[in-house]
């Protein structure tokens, strides 16, 4: 083989990698955010939570309040539930 030819296929096999689909941005490892929309608006809860990690696929679940501080290292198999001053929630992601 060209060794002028392996730089070469080795490129095209990379552009080809970018026009790979991928998954939805609501869909992260073992958590889908589009299955817990019915979350928002409601208060959150113990047991809101618990439907909530359960209905997306989740590992873990925790609801994040405004002044909340919080870690922020990516989990993909975790889905967070913003929560406004009031205790209903506003969002979901995973993550």
């Amino acid at each position: 083989m060209n060794w002028i030819s392996i730089p070469a296929i080795a490129f095209a096999l990379s552009a080809l990698a970018g026009c790979a689909t991928s998954a939805s941005p609501s869909v992260v490892g073992g958590c889908n955010s589009e299955l817990g929309q019915s979350a928002v608006g409601q208060a959150v809860t113990p047991d809101l939570l618990e439907k909530t990690r359960a209905a997306t696929g989740s590992q873990t679940a925790r609801a994040l309040r405004p002044d909340d501080v919080i870690t922020m290292e990516y989990n993909s198999e975790r889905i967070n539930l913003r929560v406004d001053q009031g205790g209903i929630v506003t969002a979901l992601y995973c993550g």
